[in-house]
């Protein structure tokens, strides 16, 4: 069996480029032993939104399978990274934080409305494309004959509302998360 970790950087308390460029080292060593299955252990309160899509990206696209079991807090981009395994198993004591996330922007007028437009719709945009076809198959939505795009609606009108959003395992598993 073949094992990975992601969890914050223990000085930032967050998933941090130094943390990111960690996971991608060992994964890419994992990767040239073979394409057999790799698990994949998950414990974060989340962090800077690159360095969380970078290892989406990198576990969505494994030719290896991955399965991820969550433990403890899976929150914010935590709950992104999760979402790029076919199998998805959450300790029953997981919580799990959905949210738009938060910004730090600086620079000029024009810049600063620039990063402003780019992280209010097209970074949205994005994590909705991810959670709506995982939370699709969700028993809730199934129950409620939701398509994707009626999911995603749903989602995008939930964070409106709530900001941050704590879900325990099961309404996580119940949701599709």
């Amino acid at each position: 069996m073949r094992t990975i970790y992601i969890h914050d950087d223990p000085q930032a308390e967050s998933l941090t480029i130094e943390s990111g460029f960690k996971f991608l080292r060992r994964f890419h060593r994992l990767l040239q032993e073979g394409s057999e299955p790799i698990d994949v252990h998950l414990f974060t309160s989340g962090g800077d939104y690159n360095v969380g899509m970078l290892i989406h990206d990198t576990l969505a696209t494994s030719p290896a399978p991955i399965t991820i079991y969550g433990y403890g807090r899976i929150f914010s981009m935590g709950s992104i990274i999760l979402q790029a395994a076919k199998t998805r198993l959450l300790h029953v004591n997981t919580d799990l934080l959905v949210h738009w996330g938060e910004d730090e922007i600086s620079g000029g007028r024009e810049s600063v409305q620039s990063q402003a437009m780019f992280s209010t719709i097209q970074q949205a945009e994005k994590m909705l494309n991810i959670y709506a076809p995982r939370c699709v198959n969700g028993e809730y939505f199934q129950r409620q004959g939701h398509s994707i795009e009626k999911v995603k609606r749903w989602l995008k009108n939930t964070l409106n509302r709530k900001g941050d959003w704590y879900m325990t395992a099961a309404e996580a598993v119940d949701k599709g998360f």
